[in-house]
């Protein structure tokens, strides 16, 4: 029986479908689009004029004004002592300057002793002091004035040098990380670990490469960025996905197993689709947001992790087995992760090491504003101490002392106590005398 019309058009239509399943399984365009995106902008990096978060805070100079206004205004036996001084004294020779023991030398001393020697050394001599000192001209300062001034500046002092301390501390922390030490990690990343240019080299850019497609993207030879471009953009020879990375990719050479000795063509060609960097600046965020891009882009499948569209278990560059990078024993649990896809823990590390850098920068920053506006105030002191005075002790009268007033008072009542006496009768004594038949003078019974 020959089948009828509608029934051909149904098999044909559900061969189609089933054409249209397998198809739907393979690598399709623009799957590894978002990869393709977030490696062109670390692959650009090593290209840029990098540089990174830094400070421009500079406390030395605040610290040295305040330690000079402080000496300046300090006691004439504290700088005939420091006048003996040498820079680089030992604890043994302060104490003997100071008649100290050398337990009574701490830590304080010995930290700003060569300071407080360059401040003495600065102002010892009045026509030689800096301008910003000498225009005071604290030596026209009355005793209170410079007693209140002393004080002032010397809580000053105090604070910048605790403030100066901590600055301090955090200073080489400020610049451990360099624009050149950044760069080296980011060449080093994308075009392997002996890279030292923004250049693609294949010897240096896979461990040991061999042109089987399907073992080279293997996480022990696609040791670097620009490896893991190659294997998630490069054209396979047959079977291949002509845009997995871009739409209207003209990458046109291909990577053709058994027989593709050097990759740098194909790199350079689909480099040549992300644009260039110029300058820019290097951030903790930035990296980050790399970083986790590619990290949380590996699909877990079987214990092993895949970055890059997969249909197999093999990336061999083909539309039916994978555009990626293989990378073994990669499971969902982070601490399998680690030294799996090297290039990418150094940039974590790098971005780690920028954040703890950035912090410290920041708290720096502070410490040498707080410095700044402690210079501030204590270089207004002596101006303001111009308009004190000493407070005068009030002036009292002594009860003691007679007035005229009070001799008259006195008279006055006397002269009533006369009249009153001589009412010898209390019906005659009347207000404001008083009537007392107690007395015991008889001529005071009425007062």
């Amino acid at each position: 029986m020959i089948p009828s019309t509608a029934v051909i058009t149904a098999v044909v239509a559900i061969v189609c479908y089933l054409g249209t399943l397998t198809t739907a399984s393979d690598v399709a365009n623009l799957d590894n689009a978002h990869q393709f995106n977030t490696l062109c902008k670390l692959i650009r990096f090593p290209e840029a004029a990098v540089t990174l978060f830094a400070s421009d805070a500079d406390p030395e100079a605040d610290y040295t004004d305040v330690l000079q206004l402080n000496m300046s205004v300090a006691p004439e036996n504290w700088k005939t002592q420091l006048s003996v001084g040498k820079k680089g004294a030992s604890t043994a020779d302060i104490a003997k300057i100071f008649s100290l023991t050398t337990q009574e030398i701490d830590q304080t001393w010995q930290n700003h002793w060569d300071k407080w020697i360059e401040a003495h050394d600065a102002v010892k001599e009045p026509n030689k002091q800096p301008d910003t000192i000498k225009k005071f001209h604290l030596n026209k300062l009355d005793a209170a004035q410079h007693a209140q001034a002393s004080m002032l500046i010397r809580k000053a002092a105090a604070a910048a040098e605790d403030l100066y301390i901590q600055a301090q501390a955090l200073k080489e922390q400020t610049s451990k990380v360099t624009p050149a030490t950044a760069k080296k990690t980011l060449t080093q990343a994308v075009y392997g670990p002996t890279a030292t240019a923004a250049a693609y080299e294949n010897s240096k850019a896979w461990t040991a490469y061999n042109n089987n497609r399907g073992t080279a993207c293997d996480d022990t030879k696609a040791t670097s960025a620009a490896a893991t471009l190659l294997c998630l953009c490069a054209k396979a020879a047959a079977d291949q996905v002509d845009e997995a990375c871009f739409k209207t990719q003209t990458a046109s050479s291909t990577w053709t197993t058994g027989s593709t000795n050097d990759l740098t063509t194909n790199f350079n060609e689909i480099l040549g689709h992300c644009p260039k960097i110029g300058n820019f600046q290097l951030t903790s965020s930035i990296l980050k947001q790399i970083t986790n891009d590619i990290r949380q882009a590996i699909r877990i499948n079987s214990n092993v992790g895949f970055l890059g569209a997969v249909v197999t278990s093999t990336c061999s560059g083909t539309s039916s087995h994978g555009v990626c990078v293989k990378h073994n024993s990669y499971t969902a649990e982070t601490a399998s992760h680690k030294g799996k896809v090297k290039w990418l823990d150094d940039l974590e590390d790098l971005a780690i090491k920028l954040d703890n850098q950035e912090q410290e920068i920041f708290i720096f920053n502070q410490i040498a504003a707080a410095i700044k506006t402690g210079r501030k105030s204590a270089f207004k002191t002596p101006q303001i101490m111009r308009a004190y005075t000493k407070p005068q002790p009030s002036r009292t009268v002594s009860s003691k002392t007679d007035t005229g007033d009070s001799t008259a008072t006195k008279k006055k009542k006397e002269g009533a106590e006369e009249k009153c006496n001589k009412k010898d009768k209390g019906t005659e004594c009347k207000t404001p005398c008083k009537w007392n038949d107690k007395a015991e003078d008889p001529k005071k019974r009425c007062t």
